[in-house]
């Protein structure tokens, strides 16, 4: 995943995400990602191509497991 936009707001991060694959890949590879937030409690996805972080570990977190670019 690359991520093309990230928000830092007072009380939240939000990461926009481009995916290198298309179609079906890419919504397969968005939910395998959205398990594994829920999986390790760490932010939790906002719409089709976005998630949220409450700080800047979950970012990090999040960045280093899922981040390709």
């Amino acid at each position: 995943m690359k991520f093309i936009d990230i928000e830092k707001r007072p009380n939240y991060i939000k990461v926009r995400i481009s995916s290198w694959v298309s179609g079906n890949d890419a919504n397969h590879e968005l939910d395998i990602a959205e398990s594994w937030c829920r999986e390790v409690e760490c932010g939790k996805r906002i719409n089709r191509w976005s998630f949220a972080f409450k700080t800047d570990a979950e970012f990090t977190m999040f960045a280093l497991r899922w981040q390709t670019e």
